[in-house]
């Protein structure tokens, strides 16, 4: 199902379609605590098309281990 799953978001969302979405954040805020300065649909080294958006509780282990 993993690799399903991957042969899809990688289908349908990376391409080099327009994101007809803006962030209007400040990104100085929202990424202080990250590596990465910006929204990664914004990255011009990454191809995304179709953006997508998770949301998680507190309770989920981001790390996939329980």
């Amino acid at each position: 199902m993993q690799h399903r799953v991957t042969r899809l978001l990688r289908q349908y969302c990376l391409n080099d379609r327009p994101v007809a979405l803006r962030f209007l954040s400040d990104p100085a805020v929202n990424f202080a605590h990250s590596a990465f300065s910006n929204v990664n649909y914004e990255d011009r080294n990454i191809n995304v098309g179709l953006p997508i958006f998770t949301i998680h509780g507190n309770h989920d282990d981001l790390t996939g281990k329980g």
